[in-house]
């Protein structure tokens, strides 16, 4: 059940992946995540099949008690 309401769900809406921000490495120009660059993350990703169709970059990244719904707001 749950195998096929996530399969749903991300087809319908895509992977994106949470980072502080952009990251330029040797293999591409492109500022992104790169979330599945190096070990233990791609390997990890790539047992699943999942690849990530966007970037949502949050910064800065803390905990905030004044604007708890921060997060929310973006």
């Amino acid at each position: 059940m749950v195998d096929n309401l996530t399969k749903f769900y991300f087809l319908k809406f895509g992977f994106s992946v949470f980072c502080y921000s952009a990251q330029i490495n040797e293999k591409s120009d492109k500022e992104s995540c790169h979330a599945k660059d190096g070990n233990p993350f791609g390997p990890f990703w790539s047992h699943f099949n999942i690849d990530f169709d966007g970037d949502i970059f949050y910064h800065p990244l803390y905990f905030d008690i004044i604007n708890p719904d921060g997060w929310n707001a973006r």
